[in-house]
């Protein structure tokens, strides 16, 4: 495995961190700093991927309005490098989560970090396929 010095890794882990902390406490304003401007965003609402800071912005304000609950269960990474070009290394994160209408789901976060620590892309999977229906319902992933 190839990754990048400690030093970088010790701030790659904060952004990680930092993020897992801002989602599981629906705190909008954590998230501030921790993406690229490019960053993309593979919502599992839509087929295309959403491009920049300020959409990936509002689906994750949107995500946050739409769950009640979301515990992170686990965390696999780093690896070295990522799918997008860019990424220094990636973490995956494993989740539950409940909606505002009580539907339970599972998923990871893939998070890929670019040598400035800073989020370049965002994977998110999710399952069973009901709530997967119920998050397109509800909207999050626009």
């Amino acid at each position: 495995m190839n990754l990048p010095p400690r030093e970088t890794r010790a701030h790659l882990d904060t952004t990680v961190a930092r993020f897992r902390r801002a989602m599981q406490d629906a705190d909008f304003d954590a998230l501030d700093g921790l993406f690229a401007e490019d960053v993309r965003f593979n919502s599992p609402r839509a087929a295309k991927p959403v491009q920049g800071v300020r959409a990936i912005s509002m689906v994750l304000w949107s995500a946050m309005s739409n769950f009640k609950l979301l515990r992170y269960v686990g965390h696999v990474g780093p690896s070295a490098g990522g799918a997008d070009r860019r990424a220094a290394e990636t973490h995956v994160l494993l989740f539950d989560a409940v909606g505002v209408r009580g539907a339970k789901l599972n998923g990871v976060d893939i998070i890929e970090l670019d040598r400035a620590g800073r989020i370049c892309a965002l994977t998110v999977m999710l399952r069973p396929l009901d709530s997967i229906a119920a998050v397109r319902r509800l909207g999050a992933g626009r």
